[in-house]
Order: structure tokens, then C-alpha cells, then sequence
């Protein structure tokens, strides 16, 4: 559904597939549950060059992401000076849907197309592109046509204001027997210029373990997502334009390559900040039953319990950091006693801890993230990632007091070329400063955590 962004939101949908069902309740009853194959084939009954874009089977128009279904023989109508024109083939767990736009002459603007596009499916995909899409001036993002390894993973295309492709990615969204747990975002390919001169566009690829679709008594039920997952998908997000939005030509630095370890995480974390936006989470919710958005009120109690104990959260990552530290710094191995690692654990919690660590306690033992896991001497890049990434959103915050919205286009163009386009071409502290003209700051971090 991504490729439709801001122009569709399900419970439209629903709206529009239920005019033309009509008083037919069986009609509905079987399109609720995913039974329901639908075919539109009106002839001459709306803007042809519009409709010349694709394969001419127009089913429905709508304005600003809303219309009425239109069937053949129907009168046709125009908003305003443009026309907004669909085509839909809805299967029980595969639709496609296209999108054209044009003018009252019906000359053609842009198209887009959608595929795996269930009416019924959770929002939280379309909104994060449409997001991204409005904050980036300039980039698309439709669906594509690549091979793929599994039926349920989706690929698109990445276009820039000239139309022009700059990178594909792949979605692979449901969890599945077989399948690695956890969330990633990897590259498949890096952007590099080649001998001849061209091209060689990025690709990337976000893998997810969200609920699958489900047959339950013969009724396709979809699945929804949870708040966090929607944090999940918007934190591969942000990787994955970091990898694709590259300009670098050298494949070394280019995208996500040659970025330092304590700055890699900043735009992934970025991204993290517009869920817990109003302006985003009201457009990506709908209940599963009325399709109406989550209630403002749910949304400030889920503001208020966002940082529940975030105090001892942050002195616990200190507590990581400052062991990993001194164990790869002032730490000598070679004279150090049996215990000397946990009593050096035990000293650092003392300084940080609110609740003093139990005799019993062997957390060094576990903590594989620097003796198994690559983060040896580098544990403290987790919370200076959100340092940086809190700062950076701070400028789209502050950017909100004038414009009244965070996704704002200026800021978001200043942040595509001083942080994403420029991959590990130069030094993050360079590319930070860039962007916000100074030094990081703590004060945005501690604003956002509820600690100041």
C-alpha cells in the first residue's frame, strides 16, 4: 500500500467499496472478509488521457483522498481543477491499485501504483511513506516489480523530483516459520559509480516480524500492530533512507557504509520521534471494527506513560556504557584478580544506581552486547545516537512553531543533504553541524525523556 501514500486511508476505502455494495448486505458482508473479487470496467465515463496512463479500467476518483465509487453509466464529477482517478482489482489477499492525477483537461500529472493492497490492512506502512514523502521534498515512493524471495515481501522504487529512479527497496513485513526474528534493515547493493559513468542505484532491504495475515474460520482476518511495532518500522525506516538518499558515488562511504558506529543509529532513532506526533498517529490508526482514528484521549495517555521510568532506563544504559568504557580503556587485564571485572561493575553501580545492586547480581556475565555482540567499546553509541538524533528533531520542532507542523518541507530538505545524502563521505560530527550549525546538545534528549 505504500505506493498510494497520503491519497488513500483505509477506512476511505471501506467508505467507497461500500457505496457501490449498496444495500447488498451479502455483497458486504463478503468484501469485509476478504471474499469479494471485484472487477470495474466503465467505458468513457471519466477523463480519458487521465485513464490512458494505465491499463483503462478506471473504478473510482476522489479529491484530497476521498469520493464516491464510480460505476459504468454513472454521471461523473470534478473537484475543483483536478482530477484524482483509480483503478482497483480486490482479491482476497492480493489487490492491486492504481492512481492517476491530472488536470480538468485530464492531462496526466503523475500515476502510482500499489500492490498488496488489502483495504482492511493496518495504515502504519502508508503513513510512514506518505511522512517521508511530505518531510523530503521531492521523493517518491510506488511500487516495483523486482524478484522476491517469498510472496508476502513487497518491493518499491525510490524517485526523485525529476521523476527519475534513485534506489529500490524490498519490505519483507510478516513473521513466518523459518524466519530470523527481530527487525533489520540491511544493504543488498550500495550506490557507486561505475567505469562508464552511470549509476548503480542503491538497494536496501527492511525485514520486519509483524503478525501475519489469518484464516480464521475460512474469513481472511487482518492483522493489526502494536505502538511499538510502529516505532519498529519507522526506526528501519529512517536506516534505510540513510542507505537510499545517498549521493556518494564512492560504494565505501556511500549510504550507511563508512559511518562511524556512535552516529549510524541517528537517522533510524530520527524517525522514532514522529510516532509519538499527533499530526502522524491520528492519520495511521483506525480501529479494526468502526475504522475510526485513535481517540485523542487514548493518544495522551500513551504520551503520558511514554516515559515511565525513564530515569533509571537512562542510568542503566550509563551503567553499560561506563563498564564497556573502562573495561577498553583503564581496565588492566593482565594484573586483574578472579572477580576484578564484577567488582569493577559493582563500583560503577554504586555511583549510578537508585537501588543498590543485590550481592547476588552477575549482569557482566550477560552482557554479550560487548563480549559476543560487536558493541566492544562502543555500548556508549546507543545513547549518544539519541543524543544526536533528539537534537536533530529539535529542529523540526522549532520549525513547528512557525509552520505549526513538524513535517516541515525546508527543514526536511536541509536534513536529506547534510545528513542522509551524504552517507560516511565525511566525519558525523561534520555532517551534525552541518545541519544544526553548532555542537550537539543534551537539552532535547532530556526534554524529550521527561527529565527536564
Amino acid at each position: 500500500d505504500f505506493g498510494l501514500g497520503i491519497l488513500l486511508q483505509t477506512r476511505q476505502i471501506k467508505k467507497m467499496v461500500s457505496s457501490y455494495v449498496g444495500e447488498n448486505a451479502e455483497f458486504e458482508r463478503q468484501y469485509l472478509s476478504g471474499e469479494l473479487e471485484l472487477e470495474f470496467n466503465p467505458q468513457g465515463t471519466l477523463a480519458e488521457r487521465i485513464r490512458a496512463g494505465g491499463s483503462g479500467i478506471p473504478a473510482f476518483y476522489t479529491k484530497t483522498g476521498y469520493g464516491t465509487l464510480v460505476a459504468e453509466g454513472k454521471e461523473t464529477r470534478q473537484f475543483g481543477d483536478e482530477w484524482y482517478v483509480m483503478e482497483t482489482a480486490l482479491h482476497a489477499d492480493l489487490s492491486i491499485v492504481k492512481a492517476w492525477k491530472g488536470d480538468r483537461a485530464g492531462n496526466l500529472i503523475y500515476r502510482r501504483t500499489a500492490r498488496n493492497f488489502n483495504p482492511m490492512m493496518a495504515t502504519a506502512g502508508k503513513v510512514c511513506v506518505a511522512e517521508v514523502e511530505h518531510l523530503v521534498e521531492g521523493v517518491t515512493i510506488e511500487s516495483a516489480d523486482l524478484p522476491i524471495w517469498h510472496q508476502d515481501v513487497q518491493s518499491f522504487a525510490i524517485r526523485n523530483a525529476q521523476q527519475k529512479i534513485v534506489a529500490y527497496f524490498y519490505l519483507d513485513p510478516y513473521a513466518r516459520p523459518g524466519k530470523r526474528g527481530g527487525a533489520w534493515m540491511d544493504d543488498a547493493r550500495g550506490r557507486r559509480e561505475l567505469p562508464n559513468g552511470d549509476i548503480q542505484v542503491p538497494v536496501a532491504y527492511l525485514v520486519c516480524n509483524f503478525p501475519a495475515p489469518v484464516k480464521v474460520d475460512g474469513q481472511v482476518r487482518q492483522p493489526t500492530i502494536a505502538h511499538d511495532d510502529v516505532i519498529t518500522l519507522f526506526h528501519e525506516s529512517g536506516h534505510g533512507l540513510h542507505h537510499l538518499l545517498t549521493q556518494v558515488g564512492a560504494l565505501g562511504v556511500s549510504g550507511i557504509n563508512g559511518v562511524e558506529w556512535d552516529a549510524v543509529e541517528l537517522p533510524s532513532q530520527f524517525m522514532e520521534n514522529f510516532c509519538w506526533e499527533w499530526e502522524v498517529l491520528e492519520k495511521m490508526t483506525a480501529h479494526v471494527e468502526t475504522g475510526k482514528s485513535l481517540p485523542r484521549e487514548l493518544f495522551d495517555k500513551l504520551l503520558a506513560a511514554k516515559n515511565f521510568q525513564n530515569g533509571l532506563g537512562t542510568l542503566r544504559q550509563i551503567t553499560f556504557s561506563l563498564l564497556d568504557w573502562r573495561l577498553h580503556s583503564t581496565f588492566d587485564a593482565q594484573s586483574a584478580h578472579g572477580q576484578a571485572v564484577l567488582d569493577l561493575s559493582r563500583k560503577i553501580a554504586e555511583q549510578c544506581n537508585v537501588i543498590p545492586q543485590p550481592e547476588i547480581s552477575r549482569w557482566p556475565n550477560t552482557f554479550s552486547h560487548i563480549f559476543a555482540g560487536g558493541y566492544a567499546a562502543g555500548y556508549y553509541s546507543y545513547k549518544w545516537a539519541e543524543v544526536l538524533s533528539a537534537d536533530v528533531y529539535s529542529a523540526f520542532e522549532d520549525a513547528a512553531k512557525l509552520t505549526g507542523s513538524v513535517l516541515d518541507p525546508q527543514t526536511g530538505a536541509r536534513y536529506r543533504q547534510e545528513i542522509l545524502e551524504v552517507g560516511g563521505s565525511r566525519p558525523a560530527a561534520e555532517s551534525f553541524k552541518a545541519f544544526r550549525g553548532r555542537e550537539p546538545q543534551i537539552d532535547a534528549l532530556l526534554r524529550h525523556g521527561g527529565l527536564a
